[in-house]
């Protein structure tokens, strides 16, 4: 697992805001693309700093933690993805009435 104590929210602080560089952890939507876990991105440093490293989604993208990234995704062999199978909708077959009341109703008293 990556260490997220061996980088301080003091060490993210010091450094400009303008923008970092962030390894995804998750999968996640960025910018309105999906971004893939693993991918190295660019991202506004307030945003790494106060959305994405707090709810683990991203680390900073430094050595070490692309070293025990790397290190991680070949420790852990892909599952095969099986295609969900989607139930099948019943099939409706309409038919018509083909009774009809002739006359007008009336109550017998």
């Amino acid at each position: 697992m990556l260490r997220r104590a061996a980088v301080h929210t003091k060490l993210i602080a010091r450094r400009p805001l303008a923008t970092r560089q962030a390894l995804l952890l998750k999968d996640t939507i960025l910018k309105g693309r999906t971004e893939r876990a693993g991918a190295v991105v660019t991202v506004a440093g307030g945003h790494l700093r106060n959305y994405l490293y707090p709810r683990g989604v991203a680390v900073p993208a430094t050595p070490e933690n692309l070293a025990r990234y790397e290190d991680l995704a070949a420790s852990e062999a892909p599952a095969p993805v099986e295609a969900p199978v989607k139930p099948r909708a019943p099939t409706v077959t309409p038919s018509a009435r083909t009774e009809y009341l002739e006359g007008g109703v009336r109550s017998e008293s």
